[in-house]
């Protein structure tokens, strides 16, 4: 059976991903393929089951990784088809867990391809696409992305569009911020030149991670449902993004996803309404739930008590709050941060054990700022694997 609650990752150096440039249309080509289409398609010619696990064959080379996750079709019995999660790979074949199917060769026409997230695409015009987010338990709500811009796309929050230029319940609002709305980077010059990134999604929500230029590390955006602290919260939807063009910056990064703010003084984040559902969008911050140690307002993983902790010689890790003047509205899914100054101890692709609300899974390192080292370098831990939610 098909799991699309899974949660999913994806980079730009899985064979046949989309290619992310400082081109107009670049980001809804990766945002297709990864949240709505899925990619690399192959077709299997062997898939067999020994011992609660099943083994597929390729003739020549797989998109797959492990962690990743992938949709196999066309194979009998039915219980190998749907999204599953990949245990190991070779270059002409991977594994995946197959617990209660007999053991045996499948048989069909198979193929297996990398698993989308679960959206869907509800509108398209010119390098501009309204993203539907999948299921039946979360707010519904959509992500317009204009992608008309060579370096930067322009994002906006809606509970609903009728077309692709036309929505209501907009977040950030037209007041707060004017069309087309707030920034995502892409590259930090235009042309074709392959950026690498990487997206973490569920049905829900996804987190997009680009290294917009080489000498800088990525920066990294959030639409979707939070886990709120209101019971069958209705509008507890969330973007978030940049407020200006920051895909050239070599400056800290104020209104990433890597600063935590307990002044209330940075921007870029908005929930859908407030947890009461009257009015408009609301503007929120973001904030280390633990932040002993910390300054007011930091870059994570820049400053923080010592790595390791000369305690237990351990790491550290804290869910991110999103709040606002009003209280505590809920948590940022699948990412956690470090009271800890970690910049100079961890790289991007790093996994680790995971601590505190984490315990029990790996994390994934994804290090973010505009610059290649130093004190405005942030990083956060991506829960890859679990369910979120």
């Amino acid at each position: 059976m098909t799991d699309t609650k899974k949660t999913k990752s994806f980079t730009s150096d899985m064979t046949g991903a989309a290619v992310l440039s400082g081109t107009a249309g670049a980001l809804i080509a990766v945002l297709d393929s990864v949240l709505v289409n899925g990619f690399g398609t192959v077709a299997l010619t062997g898939l067999g089951v020994a011992a609660g696990v099943a083994s597929g064959a390729v003739a020549s080379g797989h998109s797959f990784k492990v962690g990743s996750v992938a949709t196999v079709t066309g194979a009998t019995p039915a219980g190998l088809n749907g999204d599953k999660r990949i245990l190991t790979v070779a270059s002409n074949s991977f594994t995946f867990d197959a617990t209660g199917i007999a053991d045996g060769a499948a048989t069909g026409t198979m193929s297996a391809k990398v698993a989308a997230a679960g959206w869907t695409k509800q509108y398209t015009g010119t390098n501009i696409a309204v993203y539907k987010m999948g299921g039946v338990e979360g707010t519904g709500f959509v992500l317009r992305v204009d992608d008309t811009d060579t370096r930067v796309a322009r994002v906006r929050g809606y509970e609903v569009m009728s077309d692709v230029d036309t929505g209501t319940g907009p977040f950030p609002t037209v007041a707060q911020w004017a069309n087309p709305g707030l920034w995502w980077s892409k590259s930090n010059a235009a042309g074709g030149a392959a950026r690498p990134w990487r997206i973490v999604a569920d049905e829900r929500g996804f987190y997009f991670f680009c290294k917009n230029a080489g000498s800088s590390e990525h920066q990294g955006y959030y639409f979707g449902d939070i886990l709120s602290l209101k019971s069958n919260d209705p509008y507890s939807c969330v973007l978030r993004a940049n407020t200006a063009d920051r895909s050239s910056s070599a400056t800290a990064i104020v209104d990433g996803l890597e600063y935590m703010d307990q002044t209330q003084s940075s921007d870029g984040l908005y929930i859908a309404r407030a947890a009461n559902t009257l009015g408009g969008a609301v503007k929120n911050h973001q904030s280390a739930v633990t932040s002993i140690g910390l300054p007011l307002v930091h870059t994570t993983g820049a400053a923080g008590l010592p790595y390791p902790s000369p305690v237990d010689n351990g790491l550290m890790l804290t869910p991110v709050a999103v709040y606002s003047s009003s209280g505590y509205r809920g948590y940022f899914p699948g990412v956690a941060v470090s009271p800890q100054a970690t910049n100079a101890a961890f790289s991007t692709g790093d996994v680790i054990a995971g601590s505190g609300d984490m315990v029990g899974k790996s994390v994934r390192v994804v290090k973010l700022g505009a610059q290649a080292a130093g004190a405005a370098q942030g990083v956060v831990f991506m829960d890859q694997n679990s369910d979120w939610r």
